[in-house]
């Protein structure tokens, strides 16, 4: 993976390669986020998980409605 990202570093110009750096970093966040979140809520009890369920689909909602903006 990395020396697919130094490879594009060289042929595409700084600032592009930035912005799809940037964007592939958000996403691998966001999605490394909603993983965790859907842990947590499995591991505590029903009552909980409820609250988490929804605050996770929430932030998928976010992230979704904001993956064009980025590109």
């Amino acid at each position: 993976m990395i020396k697919i990202i130094i490879a594009a570093a060289e042929t595409i110009s700084s600032k592009r390669f930035h912005m799809v750096l940037g964007m592939v970093l958000a996403m691998a966040v966001g999605s490394m986020v909603l993983d965790i979140q859907d842990v947590y809520s499995k591991v505590l009890d029903k009552d909980h998980s409820k609250d988490h369920c929804c605050s996770s689909s929430l932030l998928k909602q976010k992230l979704l409605s904001t993956k064009p903006k980025l590109m």
